[in-house]
């Protein structure tokens, strides 16, 4: 797992999208870190729910936005925040009830959600919603 760094590769050129998505970012460096070094049940468990609270109002933020904009694959991305935020809920109830594994488990799936979802899926909406202005 490497570190979690806010870079051009992850830049939308949408202000609102970019300024959300470097603080979700942030957060999501801390929570891994408090994940990877904190015993199980924690002090990770209050980052993590903010880090999902923060990713919600964001999807939600976005979803607005791709309706405003008829995003033709509305659907398609909309049904991958729905499968990130019932694993993020997943495994944050399985950290938080103790599993050994939980922690390690979450810090790879943020690693794969933060960076693959902004690098692959959100900078594509993105380029629609610049075509559109």
């Amino acid at each position: 797992m490497g570190t979690l760094v806010w870079s051009r590769r992850l830049f939308t050129g949408v202000d609102t999208l970019d300024q959300q998505h470097e603080s979700m970012l942030a957060l999501a460096q801390a929570l891994r870190r408090q994940l990877t070094t904190t015993s199980r049940g924690g002090s990770a468990l209050p980052l993590f729910e903010r880090l999902i609270a923060e990713t919600q109002f964001h999807f939600a933020v976005e979803e607005s936005l791709m309706r405003f904009f008829a995003y033709p694959r509305y659907a398609e991305h909309q049904a991958v925040h729905e499968t990130i935020l019932a694993e993020a809920e997943r495994l944050r109830t399985e950290y938080s009830r103790g599993a050994c594994l939980a922690g390690w488990k979450t810090a790879k799936f943020i690693d794969d959600w933060v960076v693959a979802h902004i690098a692959q899926s959100d900078t594509h909406f993105a380029t629609t919603v610049q075509s559109s202005l």
